[in-house]
């Protein structure tokens, strides 16, 4: 880290070293024009060695600022205002850049010959948030149908959408979608298993890791092997999930605004059916 002028840091490394950043560039350009060049590298000196990429693009997230080619491309509500109408305008013009990032990706897959032997996942963090951090500024994003968003436990807030791209995928799954339960853990397993075709072991150090190889699973649509997932957990609070109960212990019951029964599934505004009269259960 480096102290800035005003008191701020710089601390944007490339392995070790620091990088002093151009502050006047989005650095979701940046991020592209390295990740163009590391797949140009490996397609010049690494030809017959597989390469693993993960790209956490900053796209979509606070703080929303677009460069103006993709805010014109956004048009908003008519009522608002000033501040409001800027937020919903940002929030689609960085939706349209990481579309356009994204097919640059693809691509440059394409171009350097790596396109009929990758396996691209994109997945989100966290469910959609639905008001701006820090005020009351409402969002378009949004978990719909499930209950909840980005910063609570429900399904709405633990959950998001993803996307498998690759010519490995079976013709009959091609264009399916899953809707069984996979967790962020069960990514290495899943994609060492297609890189090692099934021999990788599932431990790391010898320790056996909590993800499962899923592969099989989404591309059969078979019933998951994920029930139990620790959404989080420290030394004075947990949430943990078995099938669809989950348990809580030490949150404030103003961070997962819970409901007065437990209801058999996660939906909203619908979800009315009630298998339990006990508030200690939720979701």
């Amino acid at each position: 880290k480096r102290c800035s002028e005003n008191g701020n840091f710089y601390d944007f490394h490339e392995n070790e070293n620091l990088v002093q950043l151009d502050t006047t560039v989005h650095n979701a350009y940046l991020f592209q024009s390295k990740v163009e060049s590391l797949i140009r590298e490996h397609a010049t000196n690494y030809q017959s060695t597989p390469m693993f990429l993960y790209y956490p693009l900053q796209l979509i997230h606070w703080p929303w600022t677009a460069p103006d080619i993709y805010l014109n491309k956004c048009a908003y509500p008519s009522g608002l205002d000033s501040a409001t109408a800027s937020t919903y305008q940002n929030y689609c013009g960085l939706n349209v850049m990481m579309d356009e990032v994204l097919a640059n990706l693809t691509c440059a897959l394409e171009t350097y010959g790596f396109a009929n032997n990758t396996v691209l996942v994109i997945a989100g963090d966290n469910g959609g948030e639905t008001s701006q951090q820090g005020s009351t500024t409402k969002l378009s994003g949004n978990s719909y149908p499930f209950r909840g968003h980005k910063q609570t436990y429900f399904r709405g807030g633990v959950s998001n959408t993803a996307i498998i791209h690759s010519q490995l995928v079976p013709a009959r799954a091609r264009g399916t979608s899953y809707s069984g339960q996979v967790h962020v853990s069960d990514w290495l397993p899943t994609l060492m298993g297609l890189a090692t075709n099934g021999q990788w072991t599932s431990s790391y150090g010898g320790n056996t890791i909590d993800g499962v190889d899923m592969w099989d699973t989404i591309v059969n649509n078979e019933t998951t092997k994920h029930t139990e997932i620790v959404h989080y957990i420290s030394q004075t609070s947990a949430v943990i999930q078995q099938d669809m109960i989950k348990y809580f212990n030490g949150i404030p019951l103003s961070e997962v605004e819970y409901p007065k029964a437990f209801f058999d599934s996660d939906l909203y505004p619908d979800n009315t059916h009630t298998t339990c009269e006990n508030p200690s259960l939720v979701d």
